[in-house]
């Protein structure tokens, strides 16, 4: 079991950001995944045992996992892998935007999980993503933010990111298991 409090707190380890596909239910103009080349990158799948034991295997410490899809929640044995990190002692943050959010009930509810939802409102459905919202918000602590401007009283407006802010200080892996230091390199070399 790895340490997840004082780690965490003391800043030590790295962010990991998983992508479990390159897929969407939304077609966003916008997505960061397509940016800058407008292409959406491919890549082949691994499955949960893949995941389970690149995590488990991975060279560095990590004290917090990101796990996005591009949308996650189209992957059936996500909340699987949630649930396994959870309990290895990882803080998990789940992007989503609610796509499918009977899924996102199967993770269990603990204090280090939490959904951060984004509403893309000229490519979403404000009512689909309402609904989904209240279904999921009293099982699991979730986040909500806006692309655009603000429609949802419980929401928090989001700035769209330039390249220049990709250059963070965690690592990213493509749903091939392939990684790379920052978004601003894997951008780069998708760019290739």
């Amino acid at each position: 079991m790895k340490l997840y409090g004082k780690t965490l707190w003391f800043k030590r380890g790295r962010m990991l950001n998983i992508n479990l596909l390159y897929e969407c239910n939304l077609k966003c103009s916008y997505c960061s995944l397509e940016m800058p080349t407008g292409i959406r990158p491919k890549a082949k799948r691994v499955g949960l045992d893949d995941w389970k034991k690149y995590v488990s295997d991975f060279p560095d410490k990590i004290k917090e996992v990101y796990v996005s899809g591009v949308e996650p929640s189209m992957v059936k044995w996500m909340p699987d892998l949630v649930n396994w990190l959870v309990k290895e002692g990882y803080h998990v943050i789940v992007f989503s935007n609610l796509f499918n959010p009977d899924l996102i009930l199967q993770i269990k509810k603990h204090y280090r999980v939490k959904i951060e939802a984004t509403y893309h409102h000229d490519w979403d459905e404000l009512k689909r993503f309402d609904e989904a919202y209240k279904k999921i918000k009293d099982h699991i602590r979730v986040d909500v933010g806006e692309i655009g401007y603000q429609a949802l009283s419980y929401s928090k407006l989001k700035q769209f990111i330039k390249m220049d802010d990709l250059k963070e200080k965690h690592y990213r892996v493509s749903p091939d298991l392939k990684l790379y230091d920052s978004c601003y390199s894997h951008y780069s070399e998708k760019r290739k």
